[in-house]
């Protein structure tokens, strides 16, 4: 919580964005897109809100960076490291 509803958005995004989850997906970048929204930060929603703001189902998740660098690792395990490999 916050002392302020801007305040506490605030941190509930940085919450959100501080989470480091590898493997399934998660739902974490449709609140980010909630949080980030205009009405929701002016505090004007409701329990219909995602029937009034239906674009805000429509997001992707994009992949972590550390998520890339797992894979990288992953595939230069399985391959072997090879510096001169393009």
């Amino acid at each position: 919580y916050g002392l302020t509803w801007e305040e506490t958005v605030e941190r509930l995004k940085r919450a959100l964005k501080g989470f480091i989850i590898i493997g399934p997906k998660t739902t974490i970048p449709f609140y980010l897109k909630i949080v980030d929204d205009l009405d929701f930060k002016k505090g004007h929603f409701d329990t219909g809100y995602l029937e009034t703001h239906p674009h805000l189902l429509d997001y992707k998740e994009e992949e972590q960076e550390v998520s890339k660098i797992a894979r990288l690792i992953a595939e230069i395990h399985h391959r072997g490291f090879n510096p001169y490999a393009v």
